[in-house]
């Protein structure tokens, strides 16, 4: 298995494409190789040498690349993981202090009827206020209350509520006068 992901890996490295494709490629590569428990550290050395190209990519193909390598970096352990500190750290930096900003400014910057790339931002941005130390329920809600709304609005249909956030229902019920403040 190894030496055929070798071969793809050359091929594909020796190919034009795009360099976003080849980052996002590589990034995938990465995650493949890794859930078929192969190395996948020849793959996190190229990425950690292209810092640049990832920085450069647009939006929200950035932000998908990071939440890739972090979701990667967490299942990633071991000594062999201590060489990568600094490029663990830059990932790790720019979803807790970056990304919600670059989301909301790519939200600004969608047309109103990019109402799935809108979706997808709020539940994005929901779900980064969620993972956080000082975890305010409040903003979680306003973009979750924001998504069905989007929704309601285009007349999309949702399964259930849970779709977008499988603990809504539960926080709704817990912090009802927050929800009442938001929506006032």
């Amino acid at each position: 298995m190894e030496r055929f992901i070798d071969g793809v890996f050359c091929n594909i490295k020796n190919l034009k494409f795009p360099d976003n494709n080849k980052i996002h490629f590589i990034s995938s590569m990465a995650r493949v190789t890794w859930l078929a428990r192969t190395n996948p550290f020849k793959f996190i050395d190229e990425l950690e040498a292209d810092l640049d190209g990832i920085d450069k990519l647009e939006m929200p193909g950035k932000y998908n690349l990071y939440k890739d390598l972090k979701i990667l970096f967490l299942d990633l352990q071991g000594a062999k993981m201590d060489r990568y500190y600094k490029f663990k750290k830059r990932i790790y930096d720019y979803m807790d202090k970056q990304a919600s900003k670059d989301l909301e400014n790519y939200l600004i910057s969608l047309p109103k009827e990019a109402v799935l790339e809108r979706a997808f931002s709020y539940i994005e941005l929901a779900d980064l206020h969620r993972n956080v130390e000082d975890y305010k329920v409040g903003t979680v809600l306003m973009y979750l209350e924001n998504t069905i709304d989007l929704y309601d609005e285009n007349l999309l249909s949702l399964e259930t509520i849970s779709d977008l956030c499988p603990d809504l229902e539960r926080i709704r019920k817990i912090f009802k006068d927050q929800i009442v403040e938001i929506n006032n």
